[in-house]
């Protein structure tokens, strides 16, 4: 019900922001998920 209340409001924006709300979700889920393919001296290696 907020969502549609949300996009009736926004218009175009609204869908703007609902695109940038999911790439800041999916990047966030792919830097999580690509840290567990590393060990803890790796991910602290600085060079």
């Amino acid at each position: 019900m907020y969502m549609v209340d949300y996009m009736k409001r926004n218009g175009k924006d609204g869908w703007l922001s609902l695109g940038g709300i999911f790439l800041a979700i999916t990047g966030t889920e792919a830097m999580f998920a690509d840290l567990g393919h590393f060990n803890v001296p790796a991910i602290q290696l600085q060079i």
